[in-house]
Protein backbone atom coordinates (compact mmCIF):
# COMPACT_ATOMS: atom_id res chain seq x y z
CA UNK A 1 0.00 0.00 0.00
CA UNK A 2 1.30 3.58 -0.74
CA UNK A 3 0.49 5.36 2.17
CA UNK A 4 2.31 8.49 2.99
CA UNK A 5 0.04 10.59 4.94
CA UNK A 6 -1.94 8.53 7.51
CA UNK A 7 -4.66 9.69 9.64
CA UNK A 8 -5.22 8.38 13.40
CA UNK A 9 -7.97 7.14 14.49
CA UNK A 10 -8.69 6.25 18.44
CA UNK A 11 -11.01 4.18 19.96
CA UNK A 12 -10.16 5.65 23.30
CA UNK A 13 -10.82 8.98 22.54
CA UNK A 14 -14.49 8.03 20.97
CA UNK A 15 -15.44 5.95 24.34
CA UNK A 16 -13.87 8.15 26.83
CA UNK A 17 -14.53 11.21 25.54
CA UNK A 18 -17.45 10.83 22.66
CA UNK A 19 -15.20 12.24 20.04
CA UNK A 20 -15.86 11.44 16.38
CA UNK A 21 -13.93 8.06 15.62
CA UNK A 22 -13.43 8.86 11.88
CA UNK A 23 -11.99 12.18 11.46
CA UNK A 24 -13.97 15.36 9.15
CA UNK A 25 -10.80 15.99 7.26
CA UNK A 26 -10.66 12.60 5.71
CA UNK A 27 -13.90 12.93 3.03
CA UNK A 28 -12.67 16.38 2.41
CA UNK A 29 -9.11 15.29 1.40
CA UNK A 30 -10.07 12.68 -0.57
CA UNK A 31 -12.53 14.06 -2.55
CA UNK A 32 -9.32 16.29 -3.67
CA UNK A 33 -7.81 13.44 -4.74
CA UNK A 34 -5.25 12.89 -1.65
CA UNK A 35 -5.46 9.30 0.03
CA UNK A 36 -5.04 9.69 3.29
CA UNK A 37 -5.06 5.90 5.21
CA UNK A 38 -6.32 5.34 8.45
CA UNK A 39 -3.92 4.43 11.07
CA UNK A 40 -5.63 3.18 14.55
CA UNK A 41 -3.41 4.49 17.71
CA UNK A 42 -2.74 0.81 19.16
CA UNK A 43 -0.47 -0.11 15.96
CA UNK A 44 1.62 2.98 16.29
CA UNK A 45 4.38 1.69 19.01
CA UNK A 46 4.28 -1.83 16.41
CA UNK A 47 5.32 -0.01 13.58
CA UNK A 48 1.84 1.74 12.42
CA UNK A 49 3.74 4.45 11.13
CA UNK A 50 6.49 3.19 8.93
CA UNK A 51 6.95 4.33 5.61
CA UNK A 52 4.59 7.37 6.69
CA UNK A 53 5.84 11.20 5.51
CA UNK A 54 2.56 13.54 7.28
CA UNK A 55 0.59 12.59 10.25
CA UNK A 56 -2.98 14.47 10.90
CA UNK A 57 -4.74 14.09 14.23
CA UNK A 58 -7.92 15.60 14.81
CA UNK A 59 -10.09 13.33 17.13
CA UNK A 60 -7.38 12.19 19.59
CA UNK A 61 -7.96 14.01 23.16
CA UNK A 62 -7.09 10.50 25.13
CA UNK A 63 -3.30 8.99 24.07
CA UNK A 64 -1.34 6.82 25.99
CA UNK A 65 2.15 7.34 26.73
CA UNK A 66 3.35 4.50 24.11
CA UNK A 67 1.43 6.34 21.49
CA UNK A 68 3.10 9.42 22.31
CA UNK A 69 6.59 8.47 22.12
CA UNK A 70 5.91 6.73 18.86
CA UNK A 71 4.77 9.91 17.62
CA UNK A 72 7.66 11.23 18.91
CA UNK A 73 9.99 8.93 17.39
CA UNK A 74 8.22 10.09 13.88
CA UNK A 75 8.69 13.17 14.36
CA UNK A 76 12.38 13.44 15.02
CA UNK A 77 13.37 11.10 12.28
CA UNK A 78 11.65 13.39 10.11
CA UNK A 79 7.83 13.37 9.94
CA UNK A 80 5.42 16.21 9.55
CA UNK A 81 2.68 15.95 12.34
CA UNK A 82 -0.02 17.78 12.21
CA UNK A 83 -2.33 18.00 14.96
CA UNK A 84 -5.04 19.35 16.86
CA UNK A 85 -4.11 21.51 20.02
CA UNK A 86 -6.66 19.45 22.81
CA UNK A 87 -4.55 16.41 21.40
CA UNK A 88 -3.54 13.83 24.60
CA UNK A 89 -5.18 16.36 27.59
CA UNK A 90 -6.29 13.37 28.44
CA UNK A 91 -4.12 9.89 29.57
CA UNK A 92 -5.57 6.62 28.24
CA UNK A 93 -8.40 5.97 30.30
CA UNK A 94 -9.90 9.27 29.93
CA UNK A 95 -7.88 10.95 32.93
CA UNK A 96 -7.39 14.98 32.47
CA UNK A 97 -3.51 15.71 32.62
CA UNK A 98 -2.35 19.43 33.66
CA UNK A 99 -1.53 19.78 29.91
CA UNK A 100 -1.38 18.10 26.90
CA UNK A 101 1.22 15.34 26.89
CA UNK A 102 1.35 15.60 23.60
CA UNK A 103 2.58 18.88 23.10
CA UNK A 104 4.93 18.17 26.14
CA UNK A 105 6.51 15.64 24.93
CA UNK A 106 7.68 17.19 21.62
CA UNK A 107 9.50 19.96 24.10
CA UNK A 108 6.48 22.59 23.52
CA UNK A 109 5.06 24.55 25.77
CA UNK A 110 2.17 24.90 24.14
CA UNK A 111 0.79 23.88 20.04
CA UNK A 112 2.65 25.81 17.87
CA UNK A 113 0.92 27.62 15.34
CA UNK A 114 3.47 27.81 12.90
CA UNK A 115 5.88 25.17 12.17
CA UNK A 116 8.25 23.92 14.81
CA UNK A 117 11.19 22.21 13.89
CA UNK A 118 11.70 18.89 16.51
CA UNK A 119 14.82 16.56 14.85
CA UNK A 120 14.37 16.10 11.10
CA UNK A 121 10.75 16.48 11.35
CA UNK A 122 8.17 19.25 12.09
CA UNK A 123 5.00 19.92 14.15
CA UNK A 124 2.08 22.05 13.85
CA UNK A 125 -1.07 22.51 15.55
CA UNK A 126 -4.08 23.25 13.17
CA UNK A 127 -7.55 23.42 14.16
CA UNK A 128 -10.30 21.07 13.00
CA UNK A 129 -11.32 20.45 10.26
CA UNK A 130 -7.91 20.44 8.78
CA UNK A 131 -8.56 22.08 5.72
CA UNK A 132 -7.03 21.01 2.70
CA UNK A 133 -6.30 25.08 1.24
CA UNK A 134 -3.74 25.22 4.33
CA UNK A 135 -1.84 22.02 3.61
CA UNK A 136 -2.20 21.00 0.32
CA UNK A 137 1.51 21.48 -0.62
CA UNK A 138 2.64 19.76 2.20
CA UNK A 139 0.05 16.78 1.01
CA UNK A 140 0.98 16.67 -2.33
CA UNK A 141 3.00 13.22 -2.29
CA UNK A 142 -0.56 11.56 -1.77
CA UNK A 143 -2.27 13.76 -4.20
CA UNK A 144 -3.80 11.92 -7.02
CA UNK A 145 -5.15 14.23 -10.18
CA UNK A 146 -8.67 12.65 -11.27
CA UNK A 147 -10.04 14.46 -14.32
CA UNK A 148 -12.56 15.41 -15.05
CA UNK A 149 -13.58 15.68 -11.53
CA UNK A 150 -15.27 13.00 -10.33
CA UNK A 151 -16.64 11.57 -6.81
CA UNK A 152 -14.27 8.38 -6.50
CA UNK A 153 -12.17 6.55 -3.70
CA UNK A 154 -8.82 5.59 -4.46
CA UNK A 155 -7.14 2.95 -3.21
CA UNK A 156 -3.16 3.00 -3.98
CA UNK A 157 -0.74 0.44 -3.94
CA UNK A 158 3.27 0.45 -5.62
CA UNK A 159 5.55 -2.78 -6.94
CA UNK A 160 8.61 -3.23 -6.30
CA UNK A 161 9.66 -1.09 -9.14
CA UNK A 162 8.22 1.86 -8.00
CA UNK A 163 5.54 1.84 -10.12
CA UNK A 164 1.29 2.01 -8.81
CA UNK A 165 -1.26 0.34 -9.53
CA UNK A 166 -4.69 2.46 -8.27
CA UNK A 167 -7.94 0.65 -7.66
CA UNK A 168 -10.59 3.54 -8.52
CA UNK A 169 -14.00 2.61 -6.81
CA UNK A 170 -17.11 4.37 -7.74
CA UNK A 171 -20.70 4.36 -6.78
CA UNK A 172 -21.94 5.75 -10.24
CA UNK A 173 -20.59 5.67 -13.68
CA UNK A 174 -17.12 6.77 -14.77
CA UNK A 175 -16.75 8.99 -17.65
CA UNK A 176 -14.97 7.25 -20.90
CA UNK A 177 -12.61 9.60 -21.02
CA UNK A 178 -11.15 9.52 -17.11
CA UNK A 179 -7.78 10.31 -16.80
CA UNK A 180 -5.59 9.54 -13.14
CA UNK A 181 -2.60 11.48 -13.01
CA UNK A 182 -0.47 9.97 -9.80
CA UNK A 183 2.09 12.26 -7.43
CA UNK A 184 4.65 13.17 -9.92
CA UNK A 185 3.19 11.85 -12.57
CA UNK A 186 4.70 8.06 -11.43
CA UNK A 187 3.61 5.81 -14.13
CA UNK A 188 1.58 2.43 -13.45
CA UNK A 189 -2.11 1.63 -14.10
CA UNK A 190 -5.27 2.66 -12.32
CA UNK A 191 -8.04 -0.71 -12.29
CA UNK A 192 -11.40 1.33 -12.66
CA UNK A 193 -14.69 -0.46 -10.96
CA UNK A 194 -17.78 1.08 -11.61
CA UNK A 195 -21.65 -0.18 -11.28
CA UNK A 196 -22.61 0.39 -14.71
CA UNK A 197 -19.26 -1.91 -15.90
CA UNK A 198 -19.34 -6.04 -15.85
CA UNK A 199 -15.71 -5.90 -15.50
CA UNK A 200 -13.08 -4.07 -14.22
CA UNK A 201 -11.29 -1.15 -16.69
CA UNK A 202 -8.00 -0.92 -16.76
CA UNK A 203 -5.87 2.35 -17.83
CA UNK A 204 -2.20 3.69 -18.05
CA UNK A 205 -1.98 6.46 -15.51
CA UNK A 206 -1.42 10.16 -17.28
CA UNK A 207 2.40 11.23 -16.91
Amino acid sequence: PYAPVRSLVSLTSRNCRATPLIPAHLTTLRKQGAFVQLVEERALPDGGLDGCRVLLIENAPCLSGRSNAAIGTFVEAGGLLIAAPETALYDEIGRPRPRSAHWAMLGLSQAPLEPARRGGGEALAAMSPVSWDDFAERLQAARFVVDPPVDVALVPYRDDQGRFVVYVCAEKPLPANLRITAPGGVAGRAILCSPDEPQPRIIDLSR
